[in-house]
């Protein structure tokens, strides 16, 4: 887990015959996409180890290593195919179905993130004008009114 870059609970899109992955992130446990989807080219050349078989419309949990800011394709050991409430290791290691649930909250508390990507520019953050700036804006007027009277008291007292 310590050496994925990105980990993420996706949903799996095939987008051409060359068997390149778009994936569409519902959660990041670990790192930070550039954008809403992620693309997976598939590796040229033979791999050290058996390679994710990442169907169409499929969901996943998958840890992701980065190379210069481009996640490579996953090993089977590092992708857990979620199916039905269940997450199952493509390669098994020893850890058999487990529940999507705690999986994800194990890695969650491990990564100490769990993040929900926005839908669209207008879900990402913002400011709420009205009960934040405004009030807060009131409380500086009102601060440094004050400052002035006390600064013009103070001045009476001592001119200088």
């Amino acid at each position: 887990m310590e050496a994925s870059g990105l980990i993420l609970v996706a949903k799996v899109h095939r987008e051409s015959s060359d068997g390149q992955v778009v994936l569409e992130p519902e959660v990041i446990l670990k790192g930070s996409v550039p954008s809403t989807d992620v693309e997976l080219l598939v590796p040229a050349g033979d791999a050290p180890c058996r390679l994710a078989v990442l169907a169409d419309a499929t969901r996943a949990l998958l840890f992701l290593s980065v190379v210069e800011g481009r996640p490579e394709w996953p090993g089977a050991s590092q992708v857990f195919d979620l199916e039905s409430g269940l997450a199952v290791q493509q390669e098994d290691f020893g850890f058999g179905a487990a529940p999507e649930v705690a999986r994800v909250n194990s890695v969650r508390s491990i990564t100490g993130q769990y993040v929900v990507p926005a839908a669209d520019a207008t879900d990402g953050a913002g400011i709420d004008w009205g009960s934040t700036v405004l009030p807060i804006g009131a409380v500086l007027l009102v601060v440094f009114g004050i400052g002035l009277l006390l600064m013009r008291t103070w001045h009476r007292i001592d001119p200088s």
